[in-house]
């Protein structure tokens, strides 16, 4: 199961069983998703930590091929 967390807009996604929503900066995650890339703390702690950063359509995309993409 890979866990994301998300940085400046909230964003609806569809329920994955492969896909877990992360919203606290304690807990670790895997990927960062952003709809707009603006410098905030997820960001810059992300880079620190070498945790990837994508876009909002990585969830879509991870969905429809079924695997975190």
């Amino acid at each position: 199961m890979t866990k994301f967390m998300v940085s400046g807009e909230p964003i609806t996604f569809k329920t994955s069983p492969m896909l877990q929503l992360v919203k606290d900066i304690d807990e670790d995650f895997d990927v960062l998703v952003m709809d707009s890339f603006k410098r905030t703390f997820k960001l810059l702690f992300s880079i620190v930590r070498g945790i990837p950063i994508v876009s909002k359509s990585w969830l879509s995309d991870s969905e429809y091929a079924k695997k975190p993409m």
